[in-house]
């Protein structure tokens, strides 16, 4: 094995080796303005959270579950004033802070000021992730912060239509949310092989996989706790290939919008018949039974992907229509059955919500929806025209928003448009790729699961693992870290909300030896494995005659702690190693052990590794170590080669094995 660099001393300490920027304590997002105090506070075990007011009451109720979970101890809620060494929650509503937004004060007590429950509720997040970055888990930086988000928007679009997934993973998605103060969820519910909603006015229409009007009102409640707002979506009146075949009379008798190029729509059916009295009645009947299960003020109605209607090529039945009605174009159809539908949900006390298209590729229209219907600008352009024009909208950006891993999982994969399926989030966080406006509510990003039906749970939701916390960081609204591999080192060492582990901070971290690294052929630097940029990678030399394993790299962490597993990811950057038959290097069969000194060693984990691109999680009990040593004995090619992009070193708390006083 190669010694890469001499061993720093044992008595090394590291200060706040997360924090980036520098001048603030480590959050996800990034804290807007932040006031150091002097030295940390101690809280009591497992001590009191005061508060006053249901919501207040509430929201104590959510931290005191996540200090339980981080702390291995519920703390107690009680009314009134917090004392020396607690947590008070105080909901004053003439607090003068901006919407959502919250004041934490951290001194001798930890005082979170708001002026509404969600401002209250985003403070709480933040003593969490702070709170978590404390290996005894009982101590904040002293200091005061002042947060709050310069986007009303924040949040993400999933797919359940196209693939079903279970209540299990969207109640774990909500809280994933809400940890990193995002406040809006979007179903897409409906598409043409799946609908997701159970009808009880249209007994039968929804598929086999489907979620209950029950399940999804507690869904709902769940989400409004966590602070997310569900966007339930019908979309219509293209996608409709369900409907129109659970109701043939719900289909359009027209051959040039019957059919579409889109995936499902070769086969007939794919537009609703917006000419008919008795199809407009019956999916006003649907989308207003669809609002009356959600407590949110909006129902999306879709409204995108219809066969285009320009000046040269307009359908007659829709123009015929048209005419009928008044209107000048076949496309004027498709804003009056929009225009139609929201008038029925306002009639209901809520709004609609649509996707773009009746503006697209020029076709002509002498009407536009109403001005209240907030708009999703999908399509190449500024975010900001449509809220220029008078419409509130969100962004959804397919050249830069959209998550497609079924069409593409790396930057130079192909999908129908050559970038659709990835998300370049390491150039979105640079560049902070979200403009700002008036009207211009925020940005969701589109989970979609085109060519995604057949995988799993946890593969779809890798691809939208380090897009979504870029979103979260950037429209906060905080200053960014140095670059966007350091905003993953940072999110890492944060950790999630699920459990009490935390990566070690990266630049705790060096490597001490490794078996071989590739320098010729590219650069597979052993550095990179402790980079989480996902287009860098270790690999293993590839020459002919280093065909040997197993491959070996060590990992100093630089103090004893409590190791309690691994995230790997393989190389993510797409490339093959020509020279090896193209392989992609996967490791296969992997072995863990660790060590206090790095000389002698204990396996703690053994066993192989699937052959995908996500990250895989290896957990084992938490064991006290400063070194790990990771040994890859096979590839999945059988080619005596291995590219890892990153490890990342997870942590629990020290009082997962000794007693903290």
């Amino acid at each position: 094995m190669t010694n890469l660099a001499e061993a720093p001393s044992p008595d090394r300490v590291i200060t706040d080796p997360a924090a980036d920027p520098t001048d603030r304590p480590a959050t996800l997002p990034s804290l807007r303005h932040w006031t150091d105090g002097s030295g940390r506070l101690t809280l009591g075990r497992p001590g009191v959270i005061s508060c006053s007011g249901p919501a207040a009451t509430d929201v104590a109720e959510l931290l005191a579950g996540d200090l339980e979970l981080f702390r291995g101890a519920r703390p107690a809620i009680s009314a009134g004033d917090g004392a020396d060494g607690g947590i008070q929650l105080i909901m004053d509503p003439r607090a003068e802070l901006p919407a959502e937004g919250y004041r934490l004060e951290i001194g001798d007590a930890v005082r979170v000021v708001a002026g509404t429950r969600s401002g209250l509720l985003y403070g709480c997040q933040t003593i969490g992730q702070l709170l978590k970055q404390d290996p005894e888990r009982r101590s904040l930086p002293r200091g005061e912060a002042i947060d709050f988000p310069r986007c009303a928007v924040r949040g993400q679009m999933i797919d359940v239509g196209r693939k079903f997934l279970p209540l299990s993973y969207l109640r774990s998605e909500i809280r994933r949310m809400a940890w990193m103060k995002l406040n809006s969820l979007h179903l897409h519910l409906t598409e043409w092989n799946g609908f997701r909603f159970e009808s009880l006015e249209f007994p039968g229409l929804a598929s086999a996989e489907h979620y209950t009007q029950a399940e999804l009102r507690e869904l709902d409640a769940y989400a409004a706790r966590w602070g997310v707002t569900i966007v339930p979506e019908i979309d219509l009146p293209g996608h409709a290939v369900w409907l129109t075949r659970y109701e043939p009379r719900l289909r359009l008798r027209s051959p040039g919008l019957d059919r579409a190029g889109w995936p499902g729509g070769r086969g007939g059916g794919w537009t609703m018949d917006v000419t008919s009295d008795f199809a407009r009645d019956f999916v006003r009947r649907l989308v207003i039974e669809v609002g009356g299960v959600f407590s949110g003020d909006v129902v999306h109605i879709g409204g995108d992907e219809l066969p285009l209607q320009t000046a040269e090529q307009q359908d007659p039945v829709l123009l015929e229509y048209a005419r009928s009605r008044g209107l000048r174009y076949a496309g004027d159809v498709l804003v009056d059955f929009i225009n139609d539908l929201a008038g029925a949900l306002r009639e209901h006390g809520k709004r609609a919500e649509i996707w773009e298209w009746w503006n697209y590729g020029d076709q002509p229209m002498s009407i536009a929806p109403d001005r209240d219907i907030m708009i999703d600008k999908w399509l190449d352009g500024d975010p900001a025209e449509l809220a220029r024009q008078g419409y509130q909208t969100v962004g959804v950006n397919w050249g830069g928003n959209y998550v497609t891993p079924g069409y593409s999982t790396t930057p130079n994969g192909t999908s129908p448009q050559g970038f659709e399926g990835y998300m370049p989030a390491e150039r979105i966080y640079v560049d902070d790729d979200y403009p700002q406006g008036e009207r211009l509510l925020g940005y969701r990003l589109g989970r979609w699961m085109d060519k995604s039906e057949a995988r799993s749970t946890a593969w779809v939701h890798f691809f939208s693992h380090r897009p979504l916390q870029v979103l979260a960081d950037r429209t906060w609204g905080g200053p960014s870290a140095t670059s966007a591999p350091g905003f993953y080192a940072k999110a890492d060492a944060i950790g999630g909300p699920g459990d009490a582990l935390t990566a070690v901070p990266t630049r705790a971290c060096r490597i001490a030896r490794a078996s071989s690294e590739e320098l010729d052929a590219e650069d597979g630097a052993v550095r990179h494995l402790l980079d989480p940029d996902p287009l860098t990678q270790w690999v293993t030399r590839y020459r002919n005659d280093l065909m040997i394993t197993p491959h070996q790299v060590v990992i100093d962490v630089g103090a004893e702690r409590p190791l309690a597993g691994v995230e790997l990811w393989p190389r993510q950057d797409g490339r093959v190693i020509d020279e090896f038959h193209h392989t992609k290097a996967r490791p296969r069969g992997v072995r863990i052990a660790l060590s206090a000194d790095g000389t002698d060693w204990s396996e703690v984990w053994s066993g192989e590794l699937p052959n995908e691109q996500p990250a895989q999680a290896v957990r084992f009990p938490v064991t006290p170590a400063r070194y790990l040593k990771l040994i890859i004995d096979s590839d999945w090619d059988n080619l005596f080669v291995t590219a890892i992009a990153y490890l990342s070193v997870l942590q629990g708390p020290l009082t997962a094995y000794r007693e903290v006083p």
